[in-house]
């Protein structure tokens, strides 16, 4: 018999983080999340994705063994922002038992019925930083810990329940070439000069600061119009900064601003 928990403790809590560690324990194109940072975005104390979104976490056992997890999520900012009833649902995690999708599918649904909303999409979190989309193909191709990874049956899950796509979201995997051809050498030097851009190489972690802040501005205006993005506040993108600056390989860093220093 499936049966399925709110759970609110701390202990909980860590249970539900760790459950897909269990789950694909022996797949080896699976790759665990940050524990710390999962922790974190999962405290309303902590995550200020909580000043515009409300959270329930459930818990799924067949007796004393957790078989399912699911995070059912109201993000009021992105339902206002589109004028939508819309419930998310994320951090989805099963077994290969239909019944145990279903128990956690009608949390979530019920949850959304008693607030009057119509419609459920996900898996989608709290916002565009945060991991998003169910795997359709691609099974055998190394997760990363910024994508979701997930066994094929999800998806037949899913459609036995009714679920249907709602967008399409793709990944590739781009191989730098040894030299830049000369078209696109020529572009961007015709570029650069029409409109005066230069390209500024850091090579310390102390010049970036200066910078982080209207690279996030220039996100959220530019991913203002994709689906499900709602802008990122304040104290999100100093969380973001902090984690930028410590996790940036310089390497690979680069920055195209106006002749005036200004980041575009």
């Amino acid at each position: 018999m499936i049966v399925v928990k709110e759970i609110f403790k701390k202990k909980d809590i860590k249970k539900f983080i760790d459950f897909p560690n269990k789950l694909y324990k022996k797949n080896p194109y699976f790759v665990p999340c940050f524990f710390s940072d999962e922790l974190k975005l999962l405290n309303k104390k902590k995550n200020p994705a909580y000043e515009y979104c409300e959270t329930r976490l459930f818990l799924a056992y067949e007796g004393k063994k957790i078989v399912g997890r699911i995070c059912g999520l109201i993000n009021y900012a992105y339902n206002e922002k589109k004028n939508v009833q819309q419930i998310r649902f994320c951090r989805f995690d099963t077994i290969d038992n239909i019944e145990v999708t279903k128990a956690l599918m009608e949390q979530v649904i019920n949850w959304a019925k008693e607030r009057g909303l119509k419609q459920i999409i996900g898996p989608i979190g709290f916002n565009d930083l945060d991991k998003q989309g169910m795997l359709v193909e691609g099974f055998e191709e190394y997760s990363n810990t910024l994508t979701l990874y997930n066994h094929p049956y999800y998806v037949k899950h899913m459609e036995a329940l009714g679920f249907v796509k709602d967008v399409d979201w793709v990944e590739y995997q781009i191989f730098t070439p040894k030299e830049l051809g000369e078209r696109m050498s020529r572009l961007s030097n015709v570029i650069i000069k029409r409109y005066g851009y230069k390209i500024v190489k850091l090579t310390k972690r102390s010049q970036i600061p200066p910078y982080v802040k209207k690279a996030f501005e220039i996100i959220n205006e530019a991913f203002s119009p994709l689906y499900g993005v709602v802008p990122l506040i304040e104290r999100q993108i100093d969380d973001a900064v902090k984690q930028f600056v410590t996790l940036v390989n310089l390497e690979y860093l680069y920055l195209v601003t106006t002749s005036e220093d200004e980041l575009v």
